[in-house]
């Protein structure tokens, strides 16, 4: 492939995700590279495997790199008036700047802090923000969409190369996937550093569901933080790298207690939810425990749901409010 059809492949606009799913495949991103180094040893980071192609230490490096410059591009594109963005050689930067003497841990935080920091930014945006413009010295005019968009796609360039280096080096990997009807649902386990996009989710959760809950998205953020520190696990389910649904639950004793699933607006009736919770029974949890879950009485479509996939009505909760 041409260095100009690669270019248009990274930088062009499709128009199929929105702005919250395109900030949330953004962000996925650090967990898709952290997953795709897990569980390897210093020897394997410094491995070549595969003839001609880099370690996996250095290809991080390059990805840590470039994303210096991606997320400056973003920054300057939403702080600045059509800025003038410079292109770069990667060659000459694994060339002169040693990336085989990095530190694999270094790199996955510089990585991490990078998008962390322009993801906070991009959630501050109002929606005219995206067609702001920049000068590429090569490509030309771009819009902030599209730098976003060729830095998601740049990251999932490589992680099959990085997949190769591992399969070469016979190291499994760490991250469950499950096949249906020809459509991949996989799924990771987060940590509490990902409390701010299960606080948007659960923040459109609240309203498709019509609760009561006036909690704002940073309240439920510092609620999330708290659950996930404490008894609480969450699982994000992806379609083809990109987020599409999670399960919030607490394990005990004899009980598997599902506090929220939710699926992305674009992604619900394509049967994710119900494949979610048979991929949850057969794969995260014990089969020797009651599962539990709370449904709001007028959401009949979710009461629906729920007595599909094998769950039966056992109480009804009853309240009287106090006086407005």
């Amino acid at each position: 492939m041409q260095q100009s059809e690669y270019m248009a492949m990274m930088q062009g606009d499709d128009g199929t995700l929105g702005s919250t799913e395109l900030i949330a495949a953004y962000e996925q991103g650090i967990d898709d590279l952290r997953s795709a180094v897990a569980g390897m040893t210093p020897e394997q980071v410094l491995a070549r495997p595969v003839p001609g192609k880099w370690s996996t230490v250095e290809c991080v490096g390059h990805l840590a790199d470039t994303e210096i410059f991606f997320t400056d591009r973003i920054v300057r594109t939403i702080a600045m008036d059509r800025p003038l963005l410079m292109s770069a050689d990667e060659n000459l930067y694994i060339e002169r700047l040693g990336y085989q003497s990095f530190n694999l841990d270094e790199q996955l935080a510089l990585f991490t802090a990078l998008r962390r920091h322009a993801v906070r930014i991009l959630r501050m945006q109002p929606p005219e923000a995206w067609s702001r413009t920049a000068v590429h010295s090569d490509s030309g005019l771009l819009t902030l969409r599209q730098l976003v968009l060729q830095a998601v796609r740049h990251l999932r360039h490589h992680l099959p190369f990085l997949a190769e280096k591992r399969a070469a080096l016979g190291v499994e990997h760490l991250v469950e996937s499950w096949d249906s009807r020809s459509s991949q649902l996989a799924f990771c386990f987060v940590r509490t550093s990902d409390f701010d996009q299960l606080a948007e989710w659960n923040h459109q959760l609240i309203r498709d569901e019509g609760h009561r809950n006036r909690m704002t998205v940073p309240e439920l953020g510092e609620r999330m933080r708290g659950w996930l520190e404490l008894d609480y696990r969450a699982v994000v389910f992806e379609l083809a790298g990109i987020p599409v649904a999670y399960a919030l639950f607490r394990e005990q004793p004899d009980e598997i207690y599902l506090r929220q699933l939710f699926v992305v607006r674009e992604r619900r009736r394509q049967g994710i939810g119900r494949r979610a919770i048979e991929l949850l029974r057969t794969k995260v949890w014990p089969t020797n425990k009651r599962l539990t879950v709370e449904v709001l009485t007028a959401n009949t479509a979710a009461v629906a749901f729920w007595r599909s996939v094998g769950y039966v009505d056992t109480s009804l909760t009853l309240e009287i409010l106090p006086p407005s």
